[in-house]
């Protein structure tokens, strides 16, 4: 016989629906929560880019100073006297950047007119006031010398390369202004994607920056003008200069007129002049200082940072609503974005 028992069915209570103003106060702290973190993760972002900028542009320093230790001088295959006789391009632009000029030299690609075997090579030639390069490209990348990293040949001797880049440090800035033709040649990056500048000392007596009625300065802007005369410069296309009229965040290496107090020296000039002049010397006012005193080092390294734009007016002291034309001393330099490097000694 089959007994069957009954048990009574457990009643299910029903669930309680969230009320609107439950689901306000959960929307509430979610979005109180995406506002703290956003901020936070993107400051985390920018710090890591900053940190592998640094990276990047130390290992270059390095491979300069390692060459400079081999040739006595640090690379660049055509002289800054050279650069700034071609820069009849936008605003004195020559067809070269300086780190173009360096980059070849560290890594190879090219051959130049002290070589005797120039006359019979092919490449791409470009042709300076004291010496010519030919650079060899590969048809199917016109955007890298086929020899680059071959290491360069320097005084009839082959060398290994000097400058061996990452993965993503190469590559060809967009917006550079001055290159010929239908070749590019690939530029050093920062981790925004931005061109790093390179300018080197073209010699070591003189003012620091160029002056009126002066002697040949031992730095000029040339040889960066490439990039610092862009209207669209990097990844994310930014103007460094004021081409439009009326815009605010712009370089201070592009701003017009004479340094308040000093008419011997452009304002843009003179803001070049703290960043390579000696930390140690600071000017109080528009004096003489600075003028003729020690600079940093032999060669200076820049990159824009997270703003994209070289030392941009609203950046550092300035703002949006308040832009500032000078960088009034050495130190104000740390104020910006801008990621600086420099070697070569004291």
């Amino acid at each position: 016989m089959m007994l069957q028992s009954h048990r009574p069915a457990r009643s299910t209570p029903a669930r309680r629906a969230f009320t609107l103003v439950e689901l306000l106060v959960v929307i509430g702290i979610i979005a109180l929560l995406v506002g703290i973190l956003l901020p936070a993760l993107a400051a985390v972002n920018t710090a890591a880019k900053k940190t592998r900028t640094e990276a990047t542009m130390n290992e270059f320093a390095k491979a300069c100073d390692l060459f400079h230790q081999e040739h006595g001088f640090y690379p660049g295959v055509i002289s800054e006297d050279d650069l700034i006789a071609d820069a009849g391009g936008i605003n004195g632009t020559p067809r070269l950047s300086g780190t173009e000029n360096a980059l070849l030299h560290l890594m190879g690609g090219y051959i130049d007119s002290t070589d005797p075997n120039y006359t019979a090579s092919g490449g791409y030639e470009m042709v300076f006031n004291t010496k010519s390069i030919k650079i060899f490209f590969d048809g199917a990348l016109p955007d890298r010398p086929s020899q680059m990293g071959n290491g360069p040949t320097i005084n009839g001797r082959k060398y290994a390369a000097y400058y061996t880049p990452g993965t993503d440090d190469l590559g060809v800035a967009r917006g550079q202004v001055g290159e010929p033709g239908n070749f590019k040649l690939p530029d050093l990056l920062d981790a925004w994607g931005n061109p790093i500048v390179y300018v080197r000392r073209a010699r070591s007596v003189g003012p620091i920056v160029p002056r009126s009625g002066g002697s040949a300065p031992q730095f000029t802007m040339t040889s960066a003008n490439p990039y610092l005369q862009s209207t669209a410069l990097g990844r994310s296309a930014n103007d460094q200069t004021n081409s439009g009229g009326g815009y605010q965040a712009y370089s201070v290496f592009n701003v017009s007129g004479s340094a308040p107090g000093n008419s011997n020296y452009s304002q843009a000039n003179w803001n070049f002049m703290q960043l390579v002049g000696h930390q140690a010397f600071t000017r109080g006012n528009y004096g003489t200082d600075l003028e003729f005193n020690a600079t940093r080092g032999s060669y200076v390294l820049m990159s824009a940072g997270a703003d994209g734009v070289f030392f941009s007016r609203t950046n550092g002291p300035g703002s949006a609503t308040n832009p500032v034309n000078e960088i009034t001393a050495p130190v104000v330099v740390k104020e910006y974005d801008d990621i600086v490097v420099t070697g070569g000694g004291e």
